[in-house]
């Protein structure tokens, strides 16, 4: 593996340092034919480089001369101003020089922001390069172990092709033929209390199944006593709960089973049934609340005119028996257990109906 990299990154840098030779030709060949255009001769290495340096020192005593000349001028200038013209000076020298010192921090950070992005450069295509060549060497493994692979392979066919065939069919009868066997030795319950009996439930335990996912109503039931029956196409049960009411469809019941679906039952779980329902028991109510109403009034006529008449008035005995069963009702507290008492349902309002036809 390190001979197979070794090798790849001495070939990547052979082509890359023939890269440079080729371009190193090519600005060469560039130049002369610049300089064979504009007809010029080259000058030696040593004359240029005297025309250099004559050129630079030149240069330096150019800014010499000129620094001197200014500061002659300065010192002129200053000793012919005013004080106040002097403080404008020397603040607009100092502008200067901070805007100066500006521009060459900015230009020092430009600089360093190159360097870093040179580096940054040089580590990506340092990073690149190695991956590439990690890339083609696990690709060289690949195809090896995929030669291995492929040798091994006609290998073990060789081997299963040798191997003596298995029988599927007779292996499928054997099979089916045991599964028969056990269902007969295993028969089915005969009726519920055997099923009890086979599966190890007391008689008075209450069985329940689920066709659906149900963890809450199941540990509630077990919790209270009650079997749980895995089976959900099982006929003994003593509830059945299941989500659709599709799913009970097929089931017959007998007397003494329930589910947790019934028929015409859109009164109780839809919105319009609902609302159907609360509109028709606030129709009653009124009537009802109408009805007190109207016994207790009579009542208080009544009493307006015993307490302003002299005598006696003459008053229906039974009419007033029903005005004081009607509002004693009223003001009667109906027990806890009402809810429980399937007898106690609706008397009240029969009752009621039967009074106010005698009103």
């Amino acid at each position: 593996m390190e001979a197979l990299l070794e090798g790849l990154k001495a070939k990547r840098e052979k082509d890359a340092e023939d890269a440079e030779i080729e371009r190193q030709k090519e600005l060469k060949k560039k130049e002369l034919t610049r300089k064979a255009s504009l007809g010029t001769t080259e000058v030696p290495s040593r004359m240029q480089e005297a025309l250099e340096k004559f050129n630079q020192a030149a240069a330096a005593a150019g800014s010499a001369v000129s620094a001197v000349r200014v500061k002659k001028e300065e010192k002129d200038d200053a000793s012919s101003l005013t004080p106040e013209e002097r403080e404008k000076r020397s603040i607009k020298k100092k502008q200067v020089e901070y805007l100066q010192k500006l521009a060459d921090e900015r230009k020092q950070r430009q600089v360093d922001d190159d360097e870093k992005n040179e580096l940054v450069r040089q580590k990506r295509a340092k990073v690149r390069e190695e991956a590439l060549l990690k890339h083609e060497a696990a690709k060289a493994e690949k195809l090896a172990a995929a030669a291995a692979d492929e040798s091994t392979s006609s290998q073990v066919v060789e081997v299963e092709e040798a191997k003596p065939k298995v029988n599927v069919e007779a292996m499928v009868s054997r099979l089916s033929k045991l599964k028969t066997s056990e269902a007969q030795l295993v028969p089915e319950a005969k009726d519920f209390t055997s099923w009890k009996k086979r599966n190890g439930v007391a008689l008075e335990t209450k069985v329940f199944c689920l066709t659906g996912w149900y963890p809450v109503i199941k540990e509630t039931l077990e919790k209270r006593g009650w079997h749980h029956n895995p089976d959900r196409n099982s006929p003994y049960f003593d509830l059945k709960w299941a989500l659709k009411s599709d799913d009970l469809k097929s089931v017959k019941l007998n007397d003494d089973q329930l589910v947790n679906h019934f028929l015409q039952n859109t009164a109780i779980t839809t919105k319009s049934g609902l609302l159907h329902n609360l509109r028709k028991y606030a129709t009653q109510s009124y009537y009802m609340y109408f009805r007190y109403i109207h016994a207790e009034g009579m009542l208080k006529r009544l009493g307006d005119k015993c307490r302003n008449a002299n005598a006696m008035p003459h008053v229906n005995a039974g009419v007033l028996d029903v005005l004081l069963s009607v509002c004693r009702k009223r003001q009667e507290i109906l027990p806890d257990d009402i809810l429980d008492n399937p007898l106690a349902c609706g008397t009240d309002a029969i009752h009621m109906l039967f009074n106010w036809g005698a009103i």
